[in-house]
């Protein structure tokens, strides 16, 4: 359909603030399978989305524009006849290329990003995407806040087809997620400083994007489910926060929420469960007060220590040491960041500038380097950020 009908559209929707509309939603030309059948959307008066979507009248039927919550973009297409049956009119979508700049203004300014101060947009299945509709959404973001980050959702491939300086700031870390839960399985180190390595090491690919890091997400089992040894848990965070990237929680994960992929259309139930505040504390990691025990306690830690460090948040990345159930790696000017999934403390001795180094995670403690070299003690199921003063 003309770009002339769907801003047409859009602005009426945008003008009758507080109304409902009925929307079948579709992301990129394939059905959101989530929803079988359509849905009513509110708008409240500020013209928020109380869930998904807008609703426009055409000729020709009905104009359904899909707005993803909190900025996701998706596609507008006409629907002929809403009466027909749900398969038909799946088989009847279209994919829609986003590049008129004003339609991605009119996307934009509808989806509040700078009213409500949000931060950022992720773009589900951005390969799918045209890269003249992203680079087209960067420049516009840019104009108005260029700290915006812009993420694309990408499983394959070279993310830097989709993350570079004039498209996306950077995607979907599948490759490093899936590298994380498989070393600590298989006893592996080896394979997850080869991906970090790859990516972000002095020749890395990925130098100087700002990927997205993750241990699970909507679309994956959940971790406590995938790994073998749910001490596992506490390095496997670790090593998602102080790798490079930018590291991000998936709901209930904070506390080893369980979950497995089931079959059909029901398939994504289990990793995707409506909680409440008593549901909690049923995951396999129980708080106890103790956070190298509390996986929640231990997330937040690792997050302050992360945000407290500009070495961890934007510094290089180099390797220092790897072995079956450790990696310990140096980030940024002075920063040394140790990770054991062993059974036991371990005592290492690596080359670093001379100077004393400060545990910053673990009570402070303070070793000295002599004659270019630091010892120290790795401890069990736990992490070392050790920094130079």
């Amino acid at each position: 359909m003309a770009w002339a009908g769907v801003v047409a559209a859009l602005a009426r929707f945008s003008d009758a603030l507080g109304a409902e509309g009925v929307v079948e939603f579709v992301r990129l030309g394939r059905p959101f399978f989530a929803v079988e059948e359509a849905g009513s959307v509110v708008v409240d008066a500020r013209g928020a989305f109380a869930v998904l979507g807008a609703v426009g009248d055409d000729a020709s039927g009905k104009v359904v524009v899909g707005l993803c919550l909190l900025g996701t973009i998706v596609e507008a297409r006409t629907v002929v006849d809403a009466s027909r049956p749900l398969a038909a009119r799946r088989r009847a979508a279209c994919t829609a290329a986003f590049v008129d700049a004003n339609v991605v203004a009119m996307v934009i300014h509808l989806c509040h990003v700078f009213r409500f101060d949000i931060d950022g947009i992720r773009l589900d299945a951005a390969d799918c995407l045209t890269p003249d509709f992203i680079a087209a959404l960067r420049k516009h973001v840019d104009a108005r806040r260029q700290e915006f980050y812009l993420m694309g959702e990408v499983i394959h491939g070279d993310y830097r087809a989709w993350a570079n300086e004039g498209m996306c700031n950077g995607t979907t870390n599948y490759e490093a997620y899936k590298g994380i839960w498989s070393s600590h399985n298989d006893n592996n180190f080896f394979e997850i400083a080869y991906t970090l390595n790859r990516q972000f090491g002095d020749q890395g690919i990925y130098r100087g994007l700002s990927m997205y890091s993750f241990v699970e997400n909507h679309d994956v089992e959940r971790l406590a489910s995938k790994l073998r040894d749910s001490r596992d848990l506490f390095t496997a965070y670790a090593m998602m926060f102080f790798m490079p990237g930018i590291p991000s929680i998936y709901y209930g994960g904070e506390w080893g929420m369980r979950g497995k992929k089931g079959t059909g259309y029901e398939a994504d139930l289990a990793i995707r469960p409506a909680i409440a505040p008593t549901d909690l504390t049923s995951g396999n990691v129980a708080p106890t007060g103790d956070e190298k025990n509390d996986l929640c306690k231990a997330i937040a830690r690792f997050s302050k220590v992360r945000r407290s460090n500009d070495d961890i948040m934007l510094g290089s990345y180099a390797q220092v040491e790897v072995a079956p159930q450790h990696i310990i790696f140096k980030r940024g000017y002075c920063t040394i960041c140790a990770i054991s999934k062993a059974a036991d403390p371990k005592c290492v001795d690596i080359a670093v500038e001379p100077g004393t180094y400060v545990d910053v995670l673990n009570d402070d403690r303070k070793y000295d380097a002599h004659d270019g070299r630091l010892k120290f003690t790795m401890f069990a199921h736990w992490a070392n950020v050790l920094r130079k003063i």
